[in-house]
C-alpha cells in the first residue's frame, strides 16, 4: 500500500489558522510595534529563545531556529558553497 503524500499546502494553512499560531505572531508582532520597527524593512524579526522575546535578529538567521537540525545543516552547507 503506497504512502499518503503529505500536502504541505493545507497543514500550514491549518496551523496558521489555530489559535495558537495566531496568538504568537501577535505577540511578535505587538513587541515589534513597541520597539518602533514593525514595517520598517530594517530586515530585522523579534527573536524567541526559551519561550521569551530576547531582541532582534536577522530575518534569515531567526527563521534558522525553527527549522530540525538536519534541515539547518543542509543549508548552512549551501551557503558556505557559494561564499
Amino acid at each position: 500500500m503506497p504512502a499518503k503524500k503529505r500536502d504541505y499546502k493545507a497543514e500550514y494553512k491549518k496551523f496558521q489558522s489555530s489559535t495558537k499560531a495566531k496568538k504568537y505572531r501577535a505577540e511578535l508582532n505587538k513587541y515589534n510595534r513597541k520597539k518602533g520597527t514593525y514595517g520598517n524593512g530594517d530586515g530585522k524579526d523579534a527573536s524567541h529563545k526559551g519561550g521569551k522575546i530576547v531582541g532582534f535578529e536577522a530575518q534569515s538567521k531567526n527563521l534558522l531556529l525553527l527549522l530540525p537540525l538536519k534541515e539547518q545543516l543542509f543549508k548552512l552547507k549551501l551557503v558556505k558553497r557559494f561564499l
